[in-house]
């Protein structure tokens, strides 16, 4: 609904407009070793594999791939976020490749995308993972699945496309002529060229407007940055934005959490 994609079923052999995206879905040919799933053509034509043991999931990501998105570990960036323990790869060291040439179209790396795999994919020994999300136990090569337990938590529970991935998709095949800026990694489409879709916590025609979310009550959403330290109290699920003079994306913040012992959660 939040992109400009459809799909319409065609019948084998029937020729398809030049300017549609073809995907087609076959059984694996027995006389061949495929490495890959998905096989692109020419002439946006599309070739997904399938044996009797794929689920959805897998083949929503396949689908995903023959549009263009790629999972972000293979993103050329990708090491300024994870790290790979290649001793712990079972024999497919080619699906950690990172691609040489990849248009994000204005997207991060994005541990919540759909395309985002286990963090023990492919592992020889489960109990350690082969993508590291990048902190001092992967510098060190302390590479227990269980370190990295609330990263583990997001991807697993991801089910549905996240902001990026909508982004992608969007910029991709239906991109607005607007030259009208969208604020805070917002974007516009073809869809809607006057009015930004804007990520969770902006609002607005060029989502310049904080649109607080979370439990009630929490503290005041924007925060004003100075050289201080200052202590705020959280005690529910609440969202901020971080305001001060001279702030750019490049402002490097130090945020310190401490939990309270005393609450259960």
């Amino acid at each position: 609904k939040e992109t400009c994609l459809t799909f319409e079923e065609a019948n084998s052999g029937v020729p398809v407009d030049v300017d549609y995206t073809k995907l087609t879905f076959t059984s694996f040919p027995s006389q061949y070793n495929i490495t890959y799933n998905v096989r692109p053509g020419f002439n946006k034509h599309t070739i997904i594999y399938l044996s009797t043991k794929e689920n959805y999931f897998d083949i929503l990501q396949w689908i995903l791939e023959a549009l263009g998105l790629i999972h972000p570990h293979q993103r050329p960036d990708r090491d300024d976020y994870v790290i790979v323990n290649y001793d712990n790869i079972d024999g497919h060291s080619n699906f950690f490749t990172k691609r040489s040439i990849y248009d994000p179209k204005g997207t991060g790396y994005d541990f919540g995308s759909i395309m985002h795999v286990p963090l023990n994919k492919y592992a020889k020994n489960d109990s350690q993972v082969t993508l590291a999300p990048l902190s001092m136990e992967a510098i060190y090569r302390n590479f227990s699945y269980h370190n990295f337990s609330l990263y583990n938590k997001l991807i697993n529970e991801t089910k549905t496309f996240s902001f990026n991935d909508k982004k992608y998709l969007s910029l991709k095949f239906c991109p607005s002529n607007s030259t009208h800026e969208c604020k805070y990694g917002g974007y516009r489409t073809s869809l809607q060229p006057y009015t930004c879709v804007c990520p969770e916590g902006f609002k607005g025609n060029d989502c310049s407007v904080f649109n607080k979310f979370g439990d009630t009550p929490c503290p005041e959403g924007i925060l004003q940055v100075t050289s201080e330290t200052k202590n705020i109290t959280i005690k529910n699920n609440c969202s901020f934005v971080f305001s001060g003079t001279g702030l750019t994306e490049n402002t490097n913040l130090t945020l310190c959490f401490e939990l309270n012992k005393n609450q259960s959660n």
